[in-house]
């Protein structure tokens, strides 16, 4: 299993970042990890931590979330500290030494769910502030445009807005204390928007 990425960032790729808000690495990260992985999901479904939720809505179709499985799961322990997941963030970064880990999110939408992940803004959701921060969202299974390929609104990290989180099992646990969400749907003449159909690796 490597542990470092097969090849660094590019300059291009971190301004993509920075201006887009995201960018897609390909195959950074091998079919080792990938095998272990989805069998260390397999394992985290089959025996679910103490924040586990069902996602699902009431809907059609499994939709299940977890956090900070890497705390007792010892297959994630290792994917966060021992994988290139640490040195990939460090480079989009810019960090000069360390980076240092919030948490895990495990994500499991089957095909067909019905299950809706609303429109979010990341950061209000983490007790943080500043802009050195980042998520390394990798998929072990092929995702497409078809089965759930995650879309993302071009630059509006950089809005100066904070967003009400929105709860993704469609009750209200975050309260009210933020601007709501706009209506993304409603409006997206007004905006450009990337989606990356992705493998595992990714």
């Amino acid at each position: 299993m490597n542990r470092n990425p097969p090849r660094d960032v590019t300059a291009d790729e971190i301004e993509t970042f920075r201006r887009y808000g995201v960018v897609c690495l390909r195959q950074m990260f091998d079919a080792d990890w990938i095998a272990r992985m989805q069998d260390a999901v397999d394992d985290a479904i089959a025996n679910p931590g103490p924040m586990a939720l069902n996602l699902n809505q009431g809907m059609k179709g499994k939709f299940h979330g977890d956090s900070f499985v890497w705390t007792w799961q010892p297959d994630f322990r290792a994917f966060i500290f021992d994988s290139p997941a640490p040195r990939i963030a460090q480079q989009i970064l810019g960090a000069s030494e360390r980076v240092t880990l919030f948490f895990d999110t495990l994500l499991v939408k089957e095909p067909g769910s019905q299950a809706v992940t609303p429109w979010h803004h990341d950061q209000p959701y983490w007790p943080i502030e500043g802009e050195q921060v980042c998520t390394v969202w990798t998929p072990f299974d092929a995702v497409t445009r078809d089965s759930g390929a995650v879309e993302y609104l071009v630059g509006s990290h950089r809005w100066g807005r904070r967003f009400q989180p929105q709860s993704f099992t469609g009750d209200s646990r975050y309260g009210a204390s933020l601007e709501p969400v706009p209506d993304i749907e409603a409006e997206r003449d007004r905006h450009e928007f990337v989606l990356y159909e992705t493998e595992p690796g990714d």
